[in-house]
């Protein structure tokens, strides 16, 4: 099998969409083959072969999908089965690396992207105090669990853990400006 594109998926109410970003896709090439737990891809690119398999987490209606050939980019889009138009938590059962969640998508009040932005906004403000985070900190961790598929799950951790490193950098410093005599610390 060729290697897979990069994929980002999101949903609405009623259906779900694929975005695979392909360079000169090869429009008569493009192959899609809907079930109501699976899709199969495949299509030719100025880059070569593309192709992926993925069983879906909940059932779609394999009658009912559209797809928009562009210049960079195959936008799918699949109607969700009757009885299955709730929010999904994931897309897929299983986790690959190169299919992600779009959060772009998603509408601005939505609470797992207002919890995905305070997380990057408490580490922006981490970084611009005390310089790049090691690679191996929690919070290190924690960006990297936002490009899986259980964003539900993978977010509560990391803002729980990211409250968590941000207590102890303020004790830290809180106990620097205590030890060199700065006024005004507790």
């Amino acid at each position: 099998m060729a290697a897979p594109p990069p994929v980002k998926w999101y949903q609405k109410e009623l259906f779900i969409g694929l975005l695979i970003d392909i360079i000169e896709p090869k429009k008569e090439s493009v192959k899609v083959d809907v079930t109501e737990t699976s899709i199969h891809f495949e299509a030719e690119s100025s880059t070569g072969k593309h192709e992926f398999d993925i069983t879906l987490h909940k059932k779609v209606d394999p009658e009912k999908y559209h797809i928009k050939v562009k210049d960079r980019r195959i936008k799918i889009v699949i109607s969700k089965a009757e009885g299955c138009q709730e929010e999904w938590s994931r897309l897929t059962p299983d986790k690959h690396r190169w299919l992600k969640f779009d959060v772009d998508s998603v509408d601005l009040t939505d609470e797992e992207t207002i919890a995905a932005r305070k997380l990057e906004d408490a580490k922006r403000r981490l970084e611009a105090e005390h310089g790049p985070l090691p690679k191996d900190t929690k919070i290190q961790q924690m960006s990297n669990m936002l490009n899986g598929d259980d964003l539900s799950r993978d977010l509560e951790l990391a803002e729980k853990e990211s409250k968590f490193c941000l207590s102890i950098i303020l004790n830290f410093n809180v106990k620097v400006a205590q030890k060199i005599g700065l006024h005004g610390t507790p």
